[in-house]
């Protein structure tokens, strides 16, 4: 991968780097934009509708929920999903950060980096999702009432 890539595309997992990343996750991906966006979005739909699916079966929803971004390749039709919390406030933003460090990816630029003139990507991993049901139930409303 060059320093310039803005996303690779491996048999079980996707990686996107930066702006691009933030893109999809949030649901604002325009391919006019540039970042590499026209070529991901070929490549790629984005199925959550601005990343709020629900990404834990066990939630207790205490103060925020984990969501999760999901992307499916056209390829094949496989998802990928990129989790992160959100407060369930109005007044609160999402927490989204990079997670490259986690899937063995280098996280730290390396020394001697130039923060004024290097370029150093945050890599966001999508890992393969399977889908999940939470049942729930509302009052009918009757001719009774």
């Amino acid at each position: 991968m060059s320093t310039r890539d803005t996303f690779v595309n491996e048999a079980d997992r996707v990686i996107i780097y930066d702006e691009l990343a933030e893109a999809v996750i949030h649901d604002v991906l325009d391919p006019e934009v540039g970042y590499n966006a026209e070529v991901f979005a070929a490549a790629f739909d984005i199925v959550s509708p601005h990343g709020e699916f629900l990404a834990d079966p066990t939630e207790s929803f205490y103060q925020g929920i984990e969501v999760m971004a999901v992307i499916k390749r056209n390829a094949d039709g496989r998802l990928f999903g990129f989790k992160y919390w959100t407060p369930v406030s109005d007044n609160a933003e999402p927490v989204v950060e990079p997670n490259g460090d986690e899937h063995g990816l280098q996280f730290d630029p390396p020394d001697g980096f130039d923060w004024d003139n290097d370029y150093f990507p945050a890599p966001y991993v999508f890992q393969p999702i399977e889908p999940f049901t939470i049942t729930g139930y509302k009052i009918t409303e009757t001719s009774n009432e």
